[in-house]
């Protein structure tokens, strides 16, 4: 499918346009809308979204498949505030620790049929601990803005912050808004500290991630070539 090997290749504006184009087809095709949700979270594209009829789309998702696909929830988070954030972007974290569950559990049999076969065994992992940090970094932003005036906030903050490390202990995201964090209750240089990490996190993967985007984008132009 053009569209899983756009994403594999960051190439996430070409993905958007081959997945709207499935959807203009099938509208109601929860992979493809569980997809676009995540492309677009990619992509931050959520003004777009609120404008057209992507918004609805992802409720009759949430209706139709409630405990599956995470990427639907988090999309919603980032086009609600407040309270209303908070309960879609929990409800996604939810989902994909169960799936990370799922995942886990399975691995072992994996690495047993590898073992017994010489073939490789392909599987396809949909969620990753850095896409529970990057949840949990989510969540932690609205307790830190919208709701930061509401009681027990800033202990809410702190603890999703703490699970994002968790999953993603140098996460140049999850390092900042502990900064930030520790900022707003005046432990300065503890803040700095964590900042400092978050700067060495972040340059290194900017780099990286950089490069194996061109790279995958320039072998993905030679595969369409041929």
């Amino acid at each position: 499918m053009h569209t899983e090997e756009c994403m594999d290749n960051f190439n996430f504006e070409m993905a958007q346009m081959f997945c709207q184009r499935a959807l203009d087809i099938n509208p109601t095709n929860l992979k493809i809308l569980d997809m676009l949700g995540n492309i677009c979270a990619e992509l931050g594209d959520v003004d777009k979204a609120k404008g057209i009829s992507f918004h609805p789309m992802f409720l009759k998702a949430v209706e139709l498949s409630p405990e599956e696909g995470h990427s639907k929830y988090m999309y919603l988070g980032q086009m609600h505030t407040g309270t209303e954030a908070i309960q879609y972007f929990s409800k996604g974290i939810e989902v994909m620790l169960h799936k990370l569950d799922e995942q886990t559990q399975t691995a072992a049999l994996v690495g047993a049929m590898a073992a017994a076969s010489p073939d490789p065994v392909d599987r396809e992992s949909d969620v990753t601990p850095k896409d529970v940090c990057v949840a949990f970094c989510s969540l932690a932003e609205i307790f830190f803005t919208d709701l930061c005036m509401q009681d027990g906030a800033a202990d809410q903050c702190k603890e999703a912050i703490d699970k994002a490390l968790q999953y993603d202990p140098e996460n140049p995201e999850a390092l900042q808004l502990m900064a930030s964090y520790l900022f707003s209750v005046e432990k300065v240089q503890e803040g700095k500290d964590y900042l400092m990490r978050s700067v060495a996190a972040w340059l290194p993967r900017q780099r990286q991630e950089a490069l194996d985007k061109e790279q995958r984008g320039v072998e993905l132009k030679e595969e369409y070539l041929q």
